[in-house]
């Protein structure tokens, strides 16, 4: 079982009388989602093959296209029965195999780390980090502050651990205090209005 941080309040009540406490939980789940196994993502290792086309002389694209058509020679055409997209599908899946098995052989390649998806992946969450700080913000300004007092105070140790999290990932020196109440809101929320100019 994954942990997440999580927050309990047993309310007392005068409504009526019974020996039943409410119980109010709450969850962060906001990483739940995000997590991937590290096992996962060793086998997803974001690369890609890279072929040097530009290097290549007459003489290795003729052995690149006498090769291509030795290795298709096997594969049958006439005995391929297409009826969907699904057939059509796994004979190009045959073809292309074999294209791919000489193209390894004889155009030079390399791997190379995709790094498009490494920035589409770093900027995700950097996206994330500013959705929480932003929905932060909303739940405590001074117009909902008072309102939302109790449940801020039930999530500071989650929250404040994001935000120490954040200052950590990007540089940033702040100290955040150990509860959050009426006379330091204003400085927890300069502090994290300033992640907003990272």
């Amino acid at each position: 079982m994954v942990p997440f941080p999580s927050t309990y309040l047993i309310l007392d009540h005068d409504f009526f009388t019974t020996d039943h406490a409410a119980v109010c939980l709450s969850l962060q789940t906001s990483d739940i989602f995000h997590r991937q196994a590290k096992a996962s993502l060793k086998q997803h290792k974001n690369r890609k093959r890279i072929f040097d086309y530009d290097n290549m002389s007459d003489d290795q694209w003729e052995e690149f296209s006498i090769l291509t058509d030795h290795s298709l020679k096997d594969i049958s055409t006439t005995q391929m029965n297409i009826n969907d997209r699904t057939d059509l599908n796994k004979y190009w899946t045959i073809i292309k195999k074999s294209i791919m098995n000489v193209a390894f052989t004889t155009i030079d390649n390399h791997l190379s780390y995709d790094k498009t998806n490494i920035k589409s992946q770093q900027l995700a969450k950097a996206s994330d980090a500013l959705k929480f700080i932003a929905k932060f913000l909303q739940f405590s300004n001074l117009k909902n502050f008072r309102s939302n007092l109790l449940g801020l105070q039930q999530r500071w140790p989650d929250t404040s651990n994001h935000l120490r999290n954040y200052c950590s990932k990007y540089n940033l020196d702040f100290t955040f205090p150990s509860m959050i109440n009426r006379n330091n809101v204003d400085e927890v929320r300069k502090h994290s209005s300033s992640f907003k100019n990272v």
